[in-house]
């Protein structure tokens, strides 16, 4: 079996191209939620006396990173016990942090090596009211420090260790916020963002290729792989879409197919295994590809599928989301007006992957979301996430009246896409 063998190099830069889901992640302090736990911060030595403040962390689990507000769970190298914060366990890979703030400025202060002491840590200060959308627009955030984050994943391959570098911003303007109930939280809140990410070259039959990839877990990641004559970067000549894959993705170099394999970051490397033209039909779940049958259970578990409906419609949207994901709550505003203006011509499908079809019912109730649901139990090896690479939620997928996956994304700016595409195709027939 051919290998191309792609040697990785990592590199230490601001890069716009990758997704939020990819790179970004938030604080929170959980002094109401868990009380207990947060008594146990207030411990930590070091603490400022002249700040208005609060401790927050951020832990990253091998779980979608996306459930991490509602459900923070961490594994321990040595004996791959299961952590949640209520059992005041310490936590060895998550970021610990006291945020600040008086008239004048905001601090920041990370316990970044883990000794409970906020003492030898620096102190990074912001001016009060700093506006993270701003800094980012004038391109100064690069002026900002980076710091060394490490933490663990843990899957059915293996366990690995991964040493990343991050910068940690005040954002008391970002849509997480929209579910901290007290205002110190918002003012308070802070994010980090990846800085590092992966790069690399190969050449196959005589062409010459680029990759770059980022994300929080080898198994989780942005790659775009594009021929070496066409550049990688976030501007509007480069087609996200058409260069973008995952991890378990076939990719057709010179006309053979090519699997990307789960990389080996330690190693600095990322494999290619050629394979046969598979036996099977693939199941679509890129752009332009084919879907053949969604099987669904809706909220009284009785099975449908969305592309069978007797009513026939230009479009049928899939919303992937879940009561625990604030998100995807952030998107019913703009999933109500699509509805609304659209109901002609799309069918709008909210998946809610839940643990209690109930509480779903309830919550579509309360937020008039008045089209059809569907059901899947939470943590349960459902297919379809797997057919259609739901990997995050929100997810949302578009699918014509040929079954043809026409857009998905995985934000708020996703979904203005696709009411774009919606409206764009509604002129045209009507002209």
């Amino acid at each position: 079996m051919e290998v191309i063998e792609v040697k990785l190099v990592n590199s230490v830069s601001p890069n716009d191209l990758f997704g939020s889901e990819y790179t970004e992640f938030h604080f929170r302090s959980y002094y109401k939620e868990y009380p207990d736990y947060y008594n146990y911060l207030l411990s930590y030595e070091g603490i400022p006396k002249n700040y208005e403040g609060l401790i927050m962390n951020y832990n990253y689990s091998n779980y979608n990173f996306t459930n991490a507000i509602e459900r923070i769970e961490a594994h321990t190298a040595k004996n791959k016990t299961k952590i949640n914060y209520d059992s005041l366990i310490e936590i060895k890979d998550g970021l610990i942090a006291y945020v600040g703030v008086d008239a004048r400025e905001q601090i920041v202060i990370i316990d970044a090596n883990n000794n409970k002491n906020f003492k030898d840590d620096k102190i990074f200060k912001f001016r009060k009211g700093f506006n993270y959308s701003q800094e980012l627009e004038s391109n100064r955030l690069n002026k900002y420090p980076i710091l060394d984050y490490e933490y663990i994943t843990n899957n059915k391959e293996s366990i690995s260790n991964h040493k990343r570098k991050v910068s940690i911003y005040p954002n008391s303007a970002h849509e997480f916020n929209s579910f901290f109930e007290d205002a110190l939280s918002v003012e308070l809140h802070i994010m980090g963002k990846l800085n590092d990410y992966w790069k690399g070259s190969f050449s196959y039959k005589k062409k010459s290729y680029n990759i770059l990839f980022q994300g929080f877990d080898n198994n989780y990641l942005q790659i775009f792989i594009a021929p070496d004559s066409i550049k990688i970067r976030n501007n509007n000549s480069f087609d996200k879409e058409k260069f973008g894959f995952k991890v378990k993705d076939t990719i057709k170099l010179s006309g053979d197919l090519f699997l990307i394999e789960t990389p080996k970051l330690e190693k600095n490397k990322i494999l290619l295994k050629k394979i046969k033209n598979l036996d099977i039909k693939t199941f679509g779940f890129r752009v332009g590809d084919k879907v053949e049958k969604i099987p669904l259970k809706d909220l009284e578990l009785n099975p449908f599928d969305p592309l069978l409906f007797e009513q026939k419609t230009d479009y049928v949207l899939l919303d992937f989301w879940g009561t625990w994901c604030g998100a995807c709550k952030l998107t019913n505003p703009l999933l109500r007006k699509i509805y609304a203006n659209n109901k002609e011509n799309i069918h709008l499908v909210s998946v809610a992957y839940d643990n209690n079809v109930a509480m779903v019912k309830d919550y579509v109730i309360e937020e008039n979301m008045n089209w059809t649901h569907a059901f899947i139990k939470r943590e349960e090896n459902v297919a379809i996430l797997k057919k259609l690479r739901v990997e995050a939620f929100p997810t949302f997928i578009l699918i014509n009246n040929k079954n043809e996956i026409v857009f998905r994304g995985t934000s708020l700016e996703s979904l203005q896409k696709i009411e774009l595409i919606i409206n764009e195709s509604k002129t045209i027939l009507q002209n």
